[in-house]
């Protein structure tokens, strides 16, 4: 009798492996495939001041990138590093954090720029003396790297409008580069 109540249990279980074998595919949930990076963020996207963006950095490395604030500074501040401050200058405090890969010697001048109206603004270099105002600080190019926050020193005519992220692949200054406004 116990070989009679085990043989509908018995039956029911065969006809769900025949029916989950007929779908096939459907139920399989993993691939010998190994998973993509990161999701970049697209070329030419525009973002809001403090949005983050999911950048390439140098061979393989990727970056979340926020530009947190632009400060106006005071041309008189540079006087010590002996730079020709005009008219305005402007503080880009930005967050950098490794998202893969390799971003050691992460330099914000390398790949960041403002821009003020149609005019490319130049860095202001204050490496390597200490610049309270606005202190650049680098990945190193080795050892374990996690958040930098950083900040870039602008000079122009007029205080900058917008920052940039460009590299010399498909973020392409002035063309498809992610900007921050």
């Amino acid at each position: 009798m116990s070989v009679l109540r085990r043989a509908p249990a018995a039956a029911v279980a065969t006809a769900a492996c025949v029916v989950l074998a007929a779908c096939g595919e459907e139920f399989v949930t993993g691939t010998n495939e190994e998973p993509a990076g990161p999701a970049l963020t697209a070329p030419g996207t525009a973002l809001e001041l403090g949005e983050a963006a999911t950048v390439p950095i140098g061979r393989n490395g990727v970056a979340r990138l926020v530009v947190t604030r632009i400060e106006e500074g005071r041309p008189a501040d540079l006087e010590a590093f002996g730079q020709d401050a005009r008219a305005a200058v402007s503080y880009v405090w930005m967050t950098v954090t490794r998202v893969s890969g390799d971003v050691g010697g992460f330099a914000s001048y390398d790949h960041v720029h403002g821009w003020a109206g149609d005019d490319l603004v130049p860095h202001v270099l204050t490496d390597p003396r200490p610049y309270d105002p606005c202190p650049t600080r680098y990945f190193p190019d080795d050892g374990p790297v996690g958040v930098l926050e950083t900040c870039t020193v602008f000079t122009s005519a007029t205080p900058i409008d917008r920052v940039g992220f460009h590299d010399a692949g498909d973020y392409r200054r002035n063309a498809a580069e992610v900007v921050w406004r």
